[in-house]
């Protein structure tokens, strides 16, 4: 499961003719997190935690390896992603622990296509399939055609 410590819309897909997106956020309790994330016994981790300082605040916290992974990205239909939201003064250099003032809330973010986007894909679907039907349907008709024009017939003389 995908974990980083901001969550932005431009993570968001990217779907042609509208931008459909219900999101989901819920709290989650720092247990949950460990169960839910811990590579023995969880889903296991996919670090996008973009700076290293906070990557081992969050190790601490978990009690196991959050790599530093500075990528963009961006979360599908369905996923859901564990957002560490720091809030507090700018960690210092090389923080292990959180200064005081400053807390981590946990949330699980989850995307989902909403009714009209679900619609809209179906609809996309079906015509698709119905293109295919009649390209095939047009290729048959003109294989058919194409065997019995006059003069063509093979397999007997023709009057």
């Amino acid at each position: 499961m995908k974990l980083c410590n901001a969550f932005s819309l431009s993570m968001l897909p990217t779907v042609a003719g509208g931008e459909f997106r219900t999101l989901s956020v819920r709290r989650m309790a720092l247990p949950d997190v460990v169960r839910t994330l811990h590579p023995d016994y969880g889903c296991g981790v996919e670090s996008y935690v973009g700076h290293a300082d906070t990557a081992a605040l969050l190790s601490k916290m978990l009690g196991f390896p959050v790599e530093c992974h500075r990528e963009a990205l961006t979360i599908r239909d369905g996923e859901v992603m564990i957002v560490a939201q720091y809030a507090g003064p700018r960690l210092p250099e090389g923080s292990t622990q959180l200064p005081d003032g400053a807390s981590i809330t946990w949330f699980a973010v989850e995307v989902r296509a909403t009714a009209a986007e679900r619609v809209a894909a179906d609809a996309a679907w079906e015509a698709h399939q119905r293109r295919q039907a009649e390209e095939l349907a047009a290729s048959a008709f003109a294989t058919h055609h194409h065997e019995h024009i006059p003069g063509s017939y093979k397999g007997g003389a023709t009057s």
